[in-house]
């Protein structure tokens, strides 16, 4: 009987561990967010040779993430901005797109 709580005890301890530790996981092995980015921008029709990164801003903690990343587009005539805004949900690795925009560059 005593060794049957013991497995219980450590069954038990064993599960709080993990879910306490699976948002940290999550959180290191989150894929690249201007990976991210530049795949969702060339699903939207940009050529990924055309995107040139200007900037990218990216917060990522275990209780999930958000980044906004900026590429400068030189296809077809005058150059503009392509603003892609990414979010990892906490259980996720994966970022998803949550906002897309395309502008001239300089009337951002």
């Amino acid at each position: 009987m005593k060794c049957e709580h013991r497995v219980l005890w450590r069954s038990l301890y064993v599960v709080l561990v993990v879910v306490a530790a699976a948002p940290f996981l999550f959180q290191v092995f989150a894929a690249n967010a201007v990976d991210a980015a530049r795949a969702a921008a060339t699903s939207k029709g940009q050529r990924e040779q055309d995107l040139e990164l200007l900037a990218f801003k990216e917060s990522n903690t275990p209780l999930g993430g958000s980044a906004t990343v900026l590429f400068r587009s030189n296809a077809g005539g005058a150059p503009q901005t392509v603003e892609v805004q990414l979010e990892r949900p906490m259980w996720a690795v994966n970022w998803r797109l949550a906002r897309y925009s395309e502008g001239v560059v300089g009337k951002r």
